[in-house]
């Protein structure tokens, strides 16, 4: 890796842990983290479960397509 490579992972994971700080400072209690202060839209908690959902079906589905096509490693 070079010098600018390391400045930028270094730079990315010091700016995680400054947003995480930031954030974790606004929850006082565990309904806040859990359950958003029970503020959440509708439209942004439907948004949510529907990456969920998208993402576990991938997450199943790929390795099987992958598996059992023509030349795949279930053959």
């Amino acid at each position: 890796m070079t010098l600018l490579d390391t400045a930028i992972v270094v730079g990315s994971l010091a700016g995680l842990v400054v947003i995480a700080a930031r954030l974790a400072l606004r929850h006082r209690q565990t309904a806040d983290y859990y359950l958003a202060g029970r503020r959440l839209p509708a439209s942004a908690m439907g948004a949510s479960l529907a990456a969920n959902q998208v993402s576990a079906i991938s997450l199943i589905g790929a390795p099987a397509f992958v598996a059992l096509r023509p030349g795949g490693g279930l053959t």
